[in-house]
């Protein structure tokens, strides 16, 4: 994790290229994976985007975090392609 003021930018590398990192690697090469949001209460906004009609990813906990972080990410086709992930950190 790289800070850029009150933001991160975080490098990452696959180790499986059947993981969806390794996949967009091999497709589109390096670049920008995704975007992540900071949000206060995960599953109030994931109840509310499908309420929208978006499809969004059940959330789950990144237990190997030392904040163990709470994230899901919004299906790319209700976002023009972008990958979206929303995240919930605690402590």
């Amino acid at each position: 994790m790289i800070p850029i003021g009150k933001k991160f930018v975080e490098l990452i590398q696959p180790t499986d290229f059947e993981h969806r990192v390794g996949k967009f690697l091999q497709q589109r090469g390096e670049g920008l994976f995704h975007i992540s949001f900071r949000v206060d209460d995960i599953r109030a906004e994931v109840r509310a985007l499908r309420e929208k009609g978006i499809v969004v990813e059940d959330p789950r906990e990144i237990a190997t975090l030392p904040t163990r972080p709470i994230i899901t990410f919004l299906d790319p086709q209700a976002t023009c392609g972008a990958t979206i992930e929303l995240a919930e950190e605690h402590g």
